[in-house]
């Protein structure tokens, strides 16, 4: 009797490629960083990012992100630092920037709002565990009607327990 075979699609292919990246695997959140998340990596991270986070309800774990979002508002230079990211940074690190700017500063919330919902490109967003891509307009207004730099923060402790093991 001859085994029974794999179905085709987990067979993978015959040309010698590799399978495809897991979505998000590229983005820069997804590497490996030291526990506790210095503010140094969670700056890096807001930086270079490349995916924003749009639901993180309490039934997923939060991801990386909104880890580095707290470490950042828990430093005592955090308006400085998000600003410096709403300068420099992706376009999904201006986004982040806009909700620590909802929570620090009303004034520049609105400034950095209008800036950023002429922006006419998209980001890739994270929905618990679902990728997809949406404009950056559509995503200012969700940080606005969602109160997103609320929804980071009240994430925070869990945050810290599933990348650091601490509260």
């Amino acid at each position: 009797m001859e085994p029974m075979q794999p179905p085709e699609w987990a067979r993978g292919s015959t040309a010698g490629s590799s399978a495809p990246a897991a979505p998000g695997a590229d983005d820069f959140a997804s590497g490996v960083f030291p526990s506790p998340l210095g503010l140094v990596d969670a700056t890096a991270i807001m930086m270079k990012t490349n995916t924003f986070a749009v639901n993180i309800g309490d039934a997923y774990a939060p991801p990386r992100h909104v880890h580095a979002f707290n470490v950042i508002l828990d430093s005592p230079s955090a308006r400085e630092i998000f600003e410096s990211v709403f300068r420099s940074g992706t376009s999904a690190g201006k986004l982040y920037a806009l909700a620590a700017f909802s929570l620090l500063d009303q004034n520049r919330y609105q400034q950095a709002a209008a800036e950023l919902g002429q922006e006419l490109g998209g980001v890739r967003t994270i929905d618990g565990c679902l990728y997809d891509d949406q404009p950056v307009a559509n995503l200012v207004k969700k940080i606005a009607e969602e109160h997103l730099g609320e929804t980071f923060r009240r994430r925070r402790a869990a945050a810290y327990v599933h990348f650091d093991g601490a509260g």
